[in-house]
């Protein structure tokens, strides 16, 4: 199943509690022809396997892909002219693509020494003294965040249960 945006644990129970058996089957795969006690037996193991997404520790990988596009990343990107690339152009493209992988939460931007959402949220900042990245009080796993702004329109990308 697809997650598309970030949700408290109450509303994610309440999001499959609004879906049919038909609308279910769509989004996760399970069979139409599943009984009552199939269903809320999938709604649990779904339930259970958000439950441990909530729980991982926030990373800054999380938010933000820290790789550098280059002029020759769009053209990989578009493949105008793939034959013409160096391993190690390869090697950056490629790098990329996977440190996009891990970026979860949508909309979020370096700025300032900080990891922000529409300027409102610093998930991580950098300590001037130490050089090293850390994370805002408070916020410590993806339930914190999702608690402190459960009520906005969060997106996500690349969360798969």
């Amino acid at each position: 199943m697809k997650i598309e945006k970030l949700y408290t644990l109450s509303q994610f129970v309440d999001y499959l509690d609004t879906l049919n058996i038909k609308d279910f089957s769509e989004i996760t795969m399970y069979p139409i022809t599943m009984t009552d006690m199939e269903w809320t037996s999938a709604c649990f193991h779904l339930t259970k396997k958000y439950n441990e997404f909530l729980k991982q520790p926030l990373k800054k990988e999380m938010f933000v892909n820290e790789i550098e596009k280059s002029i020759r990343y769009y053209e990989f990107f578009n493949k105008a002219s793939f034959g013409t690339f160096t391993n190690k152009e390869l090697l950056k493209c490629n790098k990329y693509f996977e440190a996009e992988k891990k970026v979860i939460f949508e909309y979020f931007e370096l700025k300032n020494n900080s990891i922000n959402y529409k300027d409102v949220v610093h998930v991580f900042w950098l300590d001037s003294i130490t050089q090293l990245w850390k994370l805002s009080n408070g916020m410590n796993t993806i339930n914190d965040l999702s608690l402190l702004i459960y009520s906005s329109n969060f997106k996500l990308k690349n969360v798969e249960l």
